[in-house]
């Protein structure tokens, strides 16, 4: 048996991912439940209040797509999820992939081209509207640089921040002699 708890799209990210609570290393599930669940539920208007159930052995549950969920189990329990998706809601989940799992898009798009050549030609056509004239290869590839080079420019940044504190700090004990 498991307790489910769904909150219908439109529900804040920072309402149900509290950043504080985000930030805590040793944060578990049911401290969610105990200290984030209620004040959530007191936040929501009506039409947004979460749908909350619990299920018995042998039951399934859909959840759909864009719906946060949160799932404690009351007892042993087996669990298998699957994300899915359709022709229907492919667009969405390829915006959201190529940019949040950039790595794991190439790999997809090479098995769309190979298996399914109508998601393919779909993802190619949002990479031409959403970024000029390219394919959805080269916009992947053009994401990974835009990361990449994000990622430099952070380690950049730390290593002139170090430089201006050890320069700081010889400073001080040079004016301290």
């Amino acid at each position: 048996m498991m307790t489910l708890d769904l909150l219908p799209p439109g529900t804040p990210k920072a309402l149900v991912k509290p950043p504080g609570w985000m930030a805590k290393k040793d944060r578990e599930a049911i401290d969610w439940f105990l200290y984030h669940f209620a004040a959530i539920k007191r936040s929501l208007p009506p039409h947004q209040q979460p749908i909350e159930l619990i299920t018995g052995p042998g039951e399934t549950i859909f959840v759909p797509t864009d719906w946060w969920h949160t799932v404690l189990n009351l007892e042993d329990t087996i669990a298998v999820t699957q994300n899915f998706v359709s022709t229907t809601n492919f667009p969405a989940v390829w915006l959201e992939t190529r940019t949040g799992r950039t790595k794991m898009a190439r790999k997809w798009l090479r098995e769309l081209k190979a298996m399914r050549p109508d998601l393919y030609d779909i993802a190619q056509r949002l990479a031409a509207t959403g970024a000029g004239e390219m394919t959805a290869e080269q916009h992947i590839d053009a994401i990974l640089e835009q990361k990449r080079q994000r990622k430099e420019a952070k380690k950049e940044r730390r290593r002139q921040k170090k430089l201006r504190k050890t320069e700081a700090e010889q400073k001080k004990a040079h004016e301290s002699r």
